[in-house]
């Protein structure tokens, strides 16, 4: 028998994750240059991996998990079929990374690709075309959630903005906070807003908290900080500097988080340290 050593990234750093809906399984995009499948189960193996035009920072599955999609640095994205990891459709109308990406909650509808350039787009996937733009913000964009129905995208910015813009066609939407509290959101990745504004330390610098990642059932936030630190919050965190449970197990910054299908695991990567660290969640 032959035993292979560790496989993974092996370049610069790993930012993109993303959960299976459905199945213990994992997609990961690194500074590499590659997409990787990872399986949960015991096997811990890597599954599929695929190399990409240009160094990756985010990625997410349809709603259904058959279709995976990847924001580049260059300022485009591809979408793969998530099983074998071949081309569907791929674009460029931005020149800066793609910081964000997610897919509608109606099977991979619509997908949102948020750019470094503060502009998140909006493309109807099995026509291949966009059809919307959400302009307006201060900063470059950093997360974004859709809401339930699909209609609604939530974004948060490196100005510290907590934004709102109708969906396809992203018409910027003003909604007051107590509003925004009753919104159901497909995904709960965003780190600002009234509903997660007490995962932000005393001696934050309002930029250190990496990403969040709400559980399935919706009682525990999870975040990832610069400090090395997952720490886990029940939700809604309502009021400054609210209490959790912190975890170590990165050599340095932690740069995302995502729960797995079942949240009987919490994933983590490392950025600089390129390990991807399962938790189990008891």
């Amino acid at each position: 028998s032959l035993n292979t050593g560790p496989q993974g990234h092996m370049q610069s750093e790993v930012w993109g994750l993303a959960a299976h809906p459905h199945l213990p399984i994992c997609a990961s995009v690194s500074d590499d240059k590659t997409l990787r499948v990872w399986d949960l189960s015991d096997n811990h193996c890597m599954l599929a991996v695929r190399k990409l035009n240009d160094s990756g920072r985010c990625c997410c599955f349809s709603s259904d998990g058959k279709a995976l999609a990847v924001g580049l640095n260059d300022g485009s994205f591809l979408v793969v079929n998530a099983n074998t990891l071949e081309d569907m459709l791929s674009f460029q109308h931005r020149r800066e990374m793609i910081t964000d990406i997610k897919f509608s909650p109606d099977p991979g509808k619509y997908l949102a690709v948020a750019s470094h350039d503060g502009f998140v787009d909006v493309y109807r996937v099995l026509s291949s075309k966009r059809v919307g733009t959400c302009k307006g913000a201060s900063g470059c964009v950093t997360h974004l959630d859709w809401d339930t129905k699909g209609k609604l995208i939530q974004v948060n910015t490196s100005a510290r903005e907590q934004l709102f813009y109708e969906a396809p066609r992203g018409k910027r939407q003003n909604i007051h906070p107590h509003e925004a509290e009753r919104l159901e959101f497909a995904s709960w990745t965003c780190v600002l807003g009234p509903t997660c504004e007490g995962v932000w330390a005393a001696h934050s610098d309002g930029a250190d908290v990496n990403a969040a990642s709400l559980s399935r059932d919706r009682s525990i936030l999870a975040t990832a900080d610069d400090f090395g630190f997952i720490k886990l919050f029940q939700y809604p965190v309502k009021g400054a500097y609210a209490r959790c449970k912190q975890y170590v197990g990165h050599s340095g910054q932690v740069a995302n988080v995502r729960w797995a299908y079942d949240d009987s695991l919490l994933l983590s990567v490392g950025g600089a340290d390129t390990a991807l660290v399962l938790w189990s969640h008891e």
